[in-house]
């Protein structure tokens, strides 16, 4: 598990550590403090021969990928591309530290290709934004990718080409050992034909009992899932009560969100799920056996949850669906944002006990 991150220079960050990272971790604090950019950073340390996905990571927020050469990525603090990006977690067992630095490669040169798969005059023109990621890892071993954007044009390439289609090109090496992780944006769903697919591998394992188990909370008639052909791609069912099985993702906001979220958590063993607004689409009545079911899940898988809140009543939950039993592997951290500047207070157990007695604000 990862216990201690720290960025540089990244979205508003210019230099922010939380610690400790638990195997249930939830961040809050108030709109811009940074909450969102935490999860991010993960999710780019976790695909660090993909320095791409600093080009993608927008999109998490609505905002379409840009592809205009000149354009200045916004993951870079400012925008200042003069000064990289860095992120750096500490992991068990031993503490080691393992980091990230993407910067912008200085050598922005254009090259074309004529005659793209055989289509005459067809150009691809390789330019605009590159990115160079090196990772190093806990002994200190170094590893180099590289990423570029790509926009095709009809014609002789004009000095910024308009786009017909994009991509990104990379070069990736080869990590050994590198945490994986899943980003569940706040109001984004996974496509109902991947996580189909996903949760059918869980069945096929025959471990599909604990995400039945976790929906239970929110729908207390279920009785089980199953993957159904419907004449085009599988779709998960929900068996509830007497009632013929309907698309899981019909049963309601939540239900379906915490189908993601269970899925998610089986799926990653030993990696990371990065869930943004943990409570959306959840009644506050079902936080406290929502969260003592997804520790049992994620210890069972190996996963470590580190969600982002605004909700009070859900982070006290959290703790007393840990404390029922006696289980120390939750935190809970706060952002906060002065005068540009960031800060992080940490809740541990006793806090937490205390902010609860007191009716103490901790959001």
């Amino acid at each position: 598990m990862i216990t201690e991150l720290s960025i540089s220079n990244f979205r508003h960050i210019k230099r922010l550590t939380v610690a400790p990272l638990e195997r249930i971790t939830l961040i809050g604090g108030k709109n811009g403090a940074g909450k969102t950019a935490l999860l991010e950073a993960l999710w780019l340390f976790s695909g660090a021969n993909r320095p791409g996905l600093a080009m993608a990571v927008d999109e998490f927020r609505g905002v379409v990928e840009r592809l205009d050469p000149n354009f200045s990525t916004s993951v870079f603090r400012n925008f200042d591309e003069s000064q990289p990006i860095e992120i750096s977690t500490k992991r068990t067992p031993n503490g080691a530290l393992s980091s990230l630095k993407l910067e912008v490669d200085a050598n922005n040169l254009v090259t074309v290709r004529s005659d793209l798969s055989g289509i005459s005059g067809l150009t691809e023109t390789e330019g605009g934004l590159r990115i160079i990621g090196t990772y190093t890892d806990e002994n200190g071993d170094e590893y180099t990718s590289r990423a570029w954007q790509v926009i095709q044009t009809f014609g002789p390439p004009l000095p910024v080409p308009s786009p017909l289609a994009a991509g990104i090109r990379e070069e990736q090496a080869r990590i050994p050992d590198k945490v994986g992780a899943r980003f569940m944006p706040a109001r984004h769903r996974e496509p109902t034909e991947a996580l189909s697919a996903r949760f059918g591998k869980l069945q096929l394992a025959g471990k599909e009992k604990r995400v039945t188990d976790l929906l239970r909370h929110l729908e207390p008639s279920l009785t089980a899932l199953t993957v159904i052909p419907t004449g085009g791609p599988p779709v998960v069912h929900a068996y509830i009560g007497d009632n013929l099985p309907i698309p899981a993702n019909l049963v309601g906001e939540g239900f379906g969100r915490m189908f993601e979220l269970a899925v998610g958590v089986a799926d990653m063993n030993g990696g990371l799920l990065l869930v943004d607004e943990i409570e959306n689409g959840l009644h506050y009545s079902t936080y406290r056996g929502i969260f003592s079911t997804l520790f049992d899940l994620a210890e069972e898988f190996d996963t470590q949850v580190i969600a982002t809140t605004h909700s009070r009543d859900c982070a006290m939950a959290a703790r007393k669906a840990l404390r029922d039993k006696n289980k120390d592997d939750f935190a809970y951290h706060r952002i906060d944002r002065k005068d540009g500047k960031l800060s992080v207070a940490n809740f541990d157990a006793e806090t937490m006990d205390g902010a609860e007695f007191f009716r103490m604000e901790i959001r």
